[in-house]
């Protein structure tokens, strides 16, 4: 894979000349006198992400625009009055969403945030019509394990995922402020962390838009049959529920997966649903040699646990929420745990060594039994 190429503001730059920051502006006219420049916010380039995420840019249906009506609306990625309603307390939750934008006023730490589960786990991605007509059979009523349901879950996993990357992305607007008032090494990393992100984010819009249109046929042709599904059903309701499509670094057991300079990354998608009152996850993946690397570990019960689910979920997804009660509750040193497998893959004060963070002995859930599970 072609990286993109290091930025250098110490190198000499004739006023006319492209910058170095690679903007496609000449240097006199962009980081000439950034430093001169007014001291700049992080909370401004945060608060531009923020309003990006919200953007309405169209229904993600598989027919659409065809048939596409009213405005486009909020959808829930987690299930509202399923698995949100079934660990809420009030109404709400602790959320790891969005901590990623709060990352500088949490002093470079990622902090759930407790929120009410109306808002938690949303993105513009269909219009009024299309979100309550596609999604009502895994919306109203007791969620059944089919294929057609399970890819209704995949679908909404990697729609959600697809319009994140789109927006996360720094335009010009954002590169401009983010490195005012600073020095030449300030301005470097400011603008090196955001083509890091760019580049990231960029690619993986690309394989998602790809694995999106792929899916679009799936559902025009009814035909399921190149995903492979897995469902794992605990005996109890667990204190955390989630909704994900990611490209897994490891698996559960630690086995190395892949590493995301590889030229094209394997993916999956998971699910939480509530199932007669106890927690049920469902998996999902064209990879079916990926799936089978994933199920073998929940299958083995001494790596099946609540915990080793917990711990490979926050490791691997942003959409992830608690309990307030146990959240509360948890003992320090395993919050201090959980937050560290949150930073893994992030290009800013990750851990050095992920394997090692994501395999460090720390339980923390309680054993619990596994009341089925089935791959189909």
């Amino acid at each position: 894979m072609e990286l993109p190429p290091p930025l250098n503001p110490l190198a000499a730059v004739a006023d006319d000349a492209p910058c170095w920051c690679l903007s496609g502006q000449p240097y006199g006219q962009c980081h000439k006198d950034r430093g001169n420049q007014r001291r700049a916010n992080p909370h401004e380039a945060l608060n531009l992400l923020a309003k990006q995420f919200r953007k309405k840019t169209g229904c993600l249906h598989p027919s659409a625009p065809e048939g596409c009506a009213g405005k486009i609306i909020e959808s829930h990625t987690i299930q509202k009055s399923g698995p949100l309603k079934a660990i809420a307390r009030n109404g709400e939750v602790y959320s790891m969403r969005g901590a990623i934008s709060r990352v500088v006023e949490n002093s470079g730490k990622l902090l759930p945030q407790r929120k009410g589960i109306a808002t938690v786990s949303t993105f513009p991605g269909f219009c009024e019509k299309h979100d309550n007509e596609f999604f009502s059979p895994i919306e109203n009523g007791l969620f059944e394990i089919v294929p057609e349901n399970c890819f209704l879950l995949h679908y909404r996993s990697v729609c959600s995922e697809l319009h994140a990357k789109a927006a996360m992305q720094y335009g010009e607007q954002i590169l401009t402020i983010v490195d005012g008032g600073r020095d030449a090494i300030g301005q470097l990393q400011a603008q090196q962390f955001a083509s890091d992100m760019n580049f990231g984010a960029s690619l993986a819009e690309g394989e998602l838009g790809s694995a999106h249109s792929e899916l679009k046929d799936f559902w025009k042709s009814s035909d399921y049959s190149k995903l492979s599904f897995y469902y794992i059903e605990f005996n109890r309701l667990l204190p955390f529920v989630t909704s994900f499509a990611g490209t897994p670094k490891f698996s559960p057991s630690g086995e190395v997966l892949q590493d995301w300079s590889e030229e094209k990354l394997r993916s999956l998608t998971v699910s939480s649903i509530i199932h007669e009152g106890k927690s049920g996850f469902v998996f999902s993946s064209t990879d079916h040699d990926l799936m089978l690397s994933i199920t073998a570990d929940f299958e083995d019960r001494r790596v099946g646990t609540p915990s080793t689910m917990l711990r490979w979920v926050v490791a691997n997804a942003e959409n992830v929420a608690f309990q307030v009660d146990w959240w509360e509750r948890l003992a320090e040193r395993r919050k201090k745990h959980l937050l560290e497998l949150a930073m893994i893959g992030l290009p800013f004060g990750g851990p050095d060594d992920e394997l090692a963070t994501y395999m460090a002995e720390v339980e923390v859930l309680a054993p619990e039994t596994v009341s089925r599970s089935f791959s189909f």
